[in-house]
């Protein structure tokens, strides 16, 4: 009798745990199915008011941040790592995020320009982005920045009720929809010529990585392997700078946009390389953005399963613009420069190095890791507005440089009495080879740089020593 009851037990134990089992299973299934097929909900804790008064003025007194308004749910326990990425965006660009995560295993720190009513947009995309993919919702923490006379808005309650935001649509079309809910008259009267802050938000997202070593990127550069990216993490764990201050660069390539697969490791970038389908980034467009680095030496060395050091950049030249991975003694980008021009390329070497430069900063070339930018890069043009916000940069650069002289005791390419001259004007420019000869004798007479007055190659060099970028 016993035996029976026991028998009995065992049955109905076996017969409840299959019950949760299949349940769980279908819940599980029911979930995700939901995700696919239904709309995504806002968490409650996402799309809330932003108080100004609860924000942080920037220096200029210009621009209000909130930071770590969305935390990633791993993000103390990632803050162990040793490397995270610190990007920034406008709402336009967000899409890039599920890229960035895709192979990156460590803290993303993104900080997000929205102005007026692109907050609640914004948010209501974080909040699409986080239930279709969880590392987005575990890695990435999003800080938030937007103009004191332009603060973050809510739509009301019906004016987002139609949008359907569905994992199954990729990332790109899901945003493509949702800002067709942007008014048209908020785009043909303000925010078209609101200027970018560029380095607010690229030092935002710097102060806020947890972690010992932080690499600043643009939000379309990705890492492209999960194998790769963690060798970079044993590298970096079993090499502290020690108070050395050393920048490790990154090299970046452009892939052409008829390719979907990316390269898993150099040799598949090597492979696209030689089939012309790759490239290092900016070379026809800016030759000099990562000139020193010398990436035809970087390309010939050995392929090897390992992150290492190839070499030293030996021989500095101005213009030079890396991606490194830096402690967070490196200096912050300046942030008087705001909109287009002279933004990156104003923290360091010879603009974007140039002060880590003057500071005795070593940049060392690393071997068999690398960044993608999907597209190759061509010349723009620019509109008139955009125009005056890189000439309004320029007439900065001579307080810049004598801030530079002051600070480091060092002034070796003699900037200062260059920008003594008037700072170099630039014009709407329509057919760049009309106006080759025009733009070149003007930099020539103002600047003076050396190598300038030797060089042959072209209108691309000469838009890019005047700040179009």
């Amino acid at each position: 009798m016993k035996g029976s009851r026991l028998h009995v037990t065992r049955i109905c134990v076996l017969v409840g745990m299959f019950n949760f089992v299949l349940i769980t299973t279908i819940m599980l299934i029911f979930k995700d199915t939901m995700k696919l097929n239904n709309l995504v909900v806002h968490p409650p804790w996402i799309v809330q008011y932003l108080d100004p008064s609860l924000g942080m003025l920037d220096s200029s007194g210009r621009y209000v941040a909130h930071v770590h308004s969305v935390v990633g749910s791993n993000w103390i326990k990632l803050s162990k790592r040793a490397l995270s990425l610190a990007t920034h965006a406008s709402l336009e660009h967000l899409h890039w995020v599920a890229a960035i995560v895709a192979d990156w295993p460590g803290p993303v720190s993104i900080a997000l320009f929205v102005p007026d009513i692109e907050y609640h947009l914004a948010t209501t995309y974080i909040a699409y982005l986080q239930t279709c993919y969880p590392n987005i919702q575990q890695q990435v923490s999003f800080h938030f920045l937007y103009p004191v006379d332009r603060p973050a808005q809510l739509f009301s309650e019906d004016d987002l009720k139609d949008v359907a935001l569905e994992c199954s649509i990729s990332p790109k079309k899901v945003l493509e929809q949702l800002l067709t809910h942007r008014p048209l008259d908020l785009l043909t009267s303000w925010r078209e010529q609101l200027l970018y802050p560029q380095n607010i938000l690229r030092n935002i997202a710097r102060k806020t990585s947890p972690t010992t070593f932080m690499m600043c990127v643009d939000i379309d550069m990705i890492m492209t392997s999960a194998a790769m990216n963690e060798q970079l993490e044993v590298f970096l764990s079993r090499n502290s700078t020690g108070g050395v201050r050393c920048a490790y660069v990154v090299p970046v390539y452009e892939i052409h946009s008829n390719f979907t697969l990316p390269p898993r490791n150099k040799k598949d970038l090597l492979n696209l390389v030689a089939e012309k389908n790759a490239r290092p980034f900016h070379i026809k467009v800016f030759a000099k953005n990562q000139g020193i680095s010398n990436l035809n030496r970087w390309e010939k060395l050995a392929v090897r399963n390992e992150v290492r050091v190839a070499y030293n950049v030996t021989k500095f030249k101005y213009w030079y613009e890396p991606i490194y991975i830096a402690d967070k003694s490196a200096p912050l980008f300046d942030e008087r420069f705001i909109g287009y021009g002279n933004t990156r390329n104003t923290q360091a070497m010879y603009f974007q190095s140039y002060e880590m430069f003057l500071n005795q900063w070593t940049f060392c070339v690393l071997d068999n890791v690398f960044l993608v930018h999907w597209g190759f890069q061509q010349l723009s043009q620019h509109s008139a507005w955009r125009t005056e916000q890189i000439n309004k940069n320029n007439k900065l650069l001579a307080d810049f440089f004598r801030e530079m002289a002051v600070r480091y005791d060092a002034d070796p390419f003699h900037f200062i009495k260059k920008f003594k001259k008037k700072s170099p004007q630039v014009s709407v420019v329509y057919n760049p080879s009309k106006v080759y000869s025009q733009i070149r004798a003007r930099l020539e007479a103002n600047l003076s740089f050396p190598d300038l007055a030797n060089s042959t190659s072209g209108p691309d060099l000469v838009f890019f020593h005047m700040g179009l970028y």
